[in-house]
């Protein structure tokens, strides 16, 4: 009960600082708050779903019980040799897997600023695909890459002419 009441305090935090970065973005001049505004919002739904996990139990393993999703998705299905064997029964993330997870990010980080937006995010996804083990699938890498290309240099780059970084490297 503690563990949900902690949660529950951040899931309130998040929707409070959400609430505050959209309430900020709203006197953003027009050309300058779509992209935060969007972020905002999506920020804003993501909290209220989380805080609503606290109080709706169907939504609870969805949000913060993982181990109920887990005993649920076991119970409801009869075991096959199609069905992929679950290899830790806590279902949570190691401090191995969430020290892997900030060093991808940092990784993505330290890519924008050394080559900027336009070659390091496709070539982020391409080097995240081939390197996972869950993802070993060089048509996933480079399908990825080449759709997160497109989605940089085009809708960013093109449609919303938004001016992207080009890196210490290319400037």
């Amino acid at each position: 009960m503690r563990r949900l009441r902690l949660e529950m305090f951040l899931d309130i935090a998040w929707i409070v600082f959400a609430a505050a970065y959209v309430a900020m973005a709203s006197r953003y001049p027009p050309a300058g708050r779509l992209i935060p505004m969007v972020v905002g919002v999506a920020a804003l739904i993501a909290g209220v779903t989380q805080l609503m996990g606290n109080f709706i139990p169907k939504m609870r393993f969805l949000t913060h019980d993982r181990k109920l999703g887990d005993r649920k998705d076991r119970a409801a299905s009869p075991p096959s040799a199609i069905a992929p064997e679950v290899t830790s029964g806590s279902g949570e993330v190691s401090q191995v897997g969430q020290w892997i997870s900030i060093l991808w990010a940092a990784s993505l980080v330290l890519g924008i600023l050394l080559i900027g937006f336009t070659p390091a995010i496709p070539l982020f996804f391409f080097a995240y695909f081939l390197i996972q083990r869950s993802h070993r699938n060089w048509k996933l890498a480079i399908g990825s890459a080449a759709v997160m290309g497109l989605v940089t240099a085009g809708v960013f780059g093109r449609v919303l002419d938004l001016h992207l970084y080009a890196g210490v490297l290319f400037s």
